[in-house]
């Protein structure tokens, strides 16, 4: 609209032609600056939908071999993290995008930690599910049997070995299972909180006027209660599991 301005009061004062030519030039600088501006944003989206495509393809491949619960509780805590993500990139504003991109940070290392978690449970679980607990427990209760009813103290000797090592067996056994138990807590709790973390990240986005450093710090402060959490559980199964 300056432009057109400009360029009537140039023809009204006889210097229509340099100042037309300044304009036109003008015009096209603004132009080939509106269509580069355009080329680089959609370059930007067409890169953000890359990268997001290959970070879903190594999400699938990182939940092979996790049980169904698990493999859709990581899902919905890495679509948490794709969701926050989109907001930091998308985010016109900087005091925004610099709030939402400290909370993404944080989401991310909560999302690692996940990740370990469900990778423990995993391996854990393959020893769960090559075990019969029902089988094993009858096993100690036919060896103590036979130790009671033994008369040849080799033999008892002998019964009295393999008992304590199938005690043994069933108390790792138990001790797995509690570690395996924990872990799904936490992976639970990990998804309850972070989905309303990004509930709430999502409705002051579209609200006017928040105060994003305020809240941006509120929120960080929870995702660090989270990571430690992560650590206590993880400590908590380090000490179960210990021999």
């Amino acid at each position: 609209m300056a432009l057109v301005i400009c360029l009537f009061w140039a023809i009204k004062a006889n210097h229509w032609f340099p100042m037309g030519i300044w304009v036109i030039a003008e015009a096209a600088m603004i132009l080939a600056y509106s269509e580069n501006t355009k080329f680089v944003e959609e370059a930007m989206r067409d890169y953000h939908r890359q990268n997001r495509q290959k970070l879903s393809e190594s999400i699938e491949n990182k939940l092979l071999g996790l049980d169904l619960e698990t493999r859709l509780r990581i899902k919905a805590i890495c679509r948490i993290e794709q969701d926050v993500s989109d907001l930091a990139h998308s985010a016109d504003n900087g005091e925004i995008q610099e709030a939402v991109s400290a909370i993404l940070e944080l989401i991310e290392q909560i999302v690692d930690k996940a990740f370990g978690l469900a990778t423990k449970k995993r391996n854990l679980q393959r020893f769960i599910d090559s075990i019969d607990e029902k089988t094993l427990n009858q096993q100690i209760t036919d060896l103590k049997n036979k130790v009671e009813k033994s008369e040849d103290d080799s033999i008892c000797s002998l019964y009295e070995h393999s008992l304590r090592a199938k005690q043994q067996e069933a108390e790792d056994f138990l001790a797995i299972k509690r570690s395996v138990s924990q872990i799904d807590v936490e992976i639970e709790n990990i998804e309850c909180v972070l989905s309303g973390i990004k509930s709430r990240v999502v409705r002051l986005y579209a609200s006017e006027g928040a105060d994003w450093h305020k809240v941006g710090q509120e929120i960080e402060k929870q995702l660090e209660q989270i990571i430690t959490g992560i650590e206590t559980t993880e400590n908590a199964v380090n000490e179960l599991l210990k021999v």
